[in-house]
């Protein structure tokens, strides 16, 4: 089992450039290190700078001064980038702080970055397993009285799904809950995801899960960075002292990984189609309708 610390892994990165590229032409090659607020380091680059800084799987926009994830929609501003624990934490730019009737430019429930090569919304921390929990905007055609079932009336009146078919439906917001909670006549319009740190019990009204909305979630960039740093890893995790470590050079354990993740995901938001990935298995989630 081998290990390697971030800024070991960032050494032979960079000492590996200079041996391809001439000392020469890497002293003179600037990498932009930071936008806002947010540090870039390897191997995260920013849109426009030389190509061999960082990786262009972890290409990010820096668009009036603000740091952005999927930089040609422009869907997540970026709010921090941890280099210790691989995590960045993101957050919609179509949610507004204080304007609760604001949502996600796109529903966007952990399996969107499930299928990611570069993001995933688990973390290999077995302490923290899922670093999201799903907001669902639930609409009801009846009155529901369900502790689950948050009502959004005060800042979702009158907003309108391509679920709805023109019916007017009452809206409720649910946290973390799965399709077994989901009601008879209630179809799940919209998704947003929360910290995975937020105690859904705790949240009374829709204003205060919006603000959680507001303050985004994170994604894991570990497996990817496993790949840059170690030829032929299977999966990587992390060690106490925060070092990146080779789990296992075979494909099992991500294979019972992937198992793992698709369970939590079926219980969450039901099942589709199967159609094969790399695992040998993926799934083709629909929206709940029960």
């Amino acid at each position: 089992m081998g290990f390697i610390s971030y800024d070991k892994a960032l050494k032979n990165i960079n000492e590996a450039l200079q041996h391809h590229w001439g000392n020469n032409m890497a002293g003179r090659i600037r990498c932009t290190t930071s936008c806002g607020e947010v540090n870039i380091g390897s191997p995260f680059r920013l849109r426009g700078d030389s190509t061999i800084c960082g990786d262009l799987n972890f290409e990010l926009a820096c668009i009036d001064n603000r740091t952005v994830l999927d930089p040609y929609s422009g869907n997540y501003s970026v709010r921090y980038i941890n280099y210790t624990n691989y995590t960045i934490g993101v957050a919609d730019m179509g949610l507004q702080k204080g304007n609760c009737s604001s949502l996600p430019h796109r529903s966007s429930p952990c399996r969107n970055f499930f299928i990611s090569d570069s993001y995933t919304c688990w973390d290999a921390r077995y302490s923290v397993p899922d670093l999201s929990k799903t907001v669902s905007i639930v609409g009801c055609r009846k009155v529901v009285d369900s502790h689950l079932y948050i009502d959004t009336s005060s800042c979702l009146d009158g907003a309108k799904f391509s679920n709805s078919f023109g019916t007017r439906r009452r809206l409720y917001a649910m946290v973390d809950a799965n399709v077994s909670n989901v009601e008879t006549g209630c179809t799940i319009e919209h998704m947003a995801m929360i910290p995975w740190w937020v105690d859904g019990n705790h949240l009374r009204s829709y204003a205060q899960i919006h603000e959680q909305m507001v303050y985004g979630f994170e994604l894991s960039w570990l497996q990817k960075a496993c790949k840059l740093y170690f030829k032929g890893c299977a999966w990587c995790g992390i060690d106490a002292e925060h070092q990146i470590y080779c789990g296992a050079n075979t494909d099992v354990l991500d294979y019972l990984s992937d198992i793992r993740r698709t369970i939590k995901l079926i219980s969450l938001h039901g099942i589709g189609n199967i159609k094969s990935s790399r695992c040998g298995i993926n799934f083709v989630f629909l929206n709940a309708n029960i």
